[in-house]
């Protein structure tokens, strides 16, 4: 039962780096900025 939910976890989280990728640019900026806000 384990490797099923491991594999499920797996391709869930395949698709979502999918979908960061598409995002990326933007996803990335964000996270700058962010990060630079709570490093400030």
């Amino acid at each position: 039962p384990f490797d099923t939910v491991i594999a499920g976890l797996e391709s869930i989280a395949t698709g979502m780096f999918d979908i960061l990728r598409g995002v990326a640019p933007g996803l990335a900026d964000l996270v700058s900025d962010i990060a630079t806000t709570i490093g400030t």
